[in-house]
Order: C-alpha cells, then structure tokens, then sequence
C-alpha cells in the first residue's frame, strides 16, 4: 500500500501515512497562504495480495494500472478559499493524523514543525525528497534548490537530514525476540 498525493498536475507517491498527512496539510495551508486556485487530492493505492509478498506479475500489475485506487480526501480551494472538501470517512484507519512528538528519533518542537511545514510546501523540493538515495543527497540538495529568498531556507538546510528521515523512512517496528522452549 501506498499513498499518491495530487496538487493540479504535480504528483507525489509515498510509503508512509503519516508523511502522506504531513504532506497533504502542508499543501493545503500553502493554497490557502497564497490565494491559489488548487484542487488537492490523497488516494490510497492498495494491492490486491493480502501477504505483500509481490512477483513481477504484481509490479507489472501495478504499472498497467490493475490495483485499487481509492480517493482519501480532496480539497478544493478557490483563490485561497476552500470551496468544497470531500473526506472518505469509510477508511478512518488511513487518515489518522500523528501527534506524536517523536517520529524515527527527531522530536517534533515548533521549529521542527514550522521547518518542516516550510518544506513541504515547495513541491519541487519534496519531490527532490523522495527521489533521493539517501539523507546526504537530500541534504545537498536542499542547498542548492531553495531559493535564497526563501525565510526558511537556513532553517530548512539545517533540519534537511531530519525533514528526509522523518518523511522518507516509514516506522520501524522492533523485531520481536524469538524464545526458545
């Protein structure tokens, strides 16, 4: 499973739910703080294996557009004002929101939070984001793509490493400890 974000013609696809949130929020408080004519949309892409255990039939599968789309919200907003907003409420599981203050070890404090809302905001930038190998080449490129005029730029380049471990690596579970009989 995973999740696909629209903004108009821009497309995000992301593994992890709460970075999907994060994202989708983000988005939507930059439509309303610059007056833009934007529809934005989450779907949730879903398999048909239960097991997850996927073969090159199910990737193919997946290419030719055979698993299951469903849309999640939209958000429609018209000069800044939002005009409609549709919330699939049958699926609750995949729309519930983190509030932790902790996420893959970076505490969430308000300068991580604007940072981090700062970010997501540039598509380009969240795109470059989720393309990228590693924490080191996100965080090269954040110092060469975000405008210099851009206010969050210091803060963005500083906290760079923790916006891509935060977004891009999804929760990790602690392997349970086998016991022996």
């Amino acid at each position: 499973m995973f999740y696909q974000l629209r903004w108009d013609d821009k497309s995000l696809y992301i593994q992890s739910r709460i970075a999907a949130i994060i994202v989708r929020d983000a988005w939507c408080r930059a439509a309303t703080d610059q007056k833009q004519t934007a529809v934005i949309e989450m779907y949730c892409v879903i398999s048909n294996k239960l097991n997850k255990l996927y073969t090159v039939i199910d990737i193919v599968g997946l290419l030719n557009g055979t698993w299951e789309s469903m849309l999640l919200t939209k958000h429609t907003y018209v000069e800044g004002e939002l005009t409609k907003v549709f919330i699939n409420r049958s699926n609750k599981e995949l729309l519930t929101r983190c509030n932790k203050l902790r996420i893959n070890d970076v505490y969430f404090n308000n300068d991580m939070r604007k940072t981090l809302d700062a970010a997501c905001q540039d598509a380009s930038l969240m795109e470059v984001c989720f393309k990228s190998p590693s924490a080191n080449v996100f965080v090269t490129a954040v110092k060469l793509l975000v405008a210099d005029d851009n206010e969050f730029k210091e803060k963005i380049s500083k906290h760079a490493r923790d916006i891509y471990y935060v977004l891009r690596k999804p929760l990790r579970r602690p392997k349970s400890k086998a016991r022996t009989v």
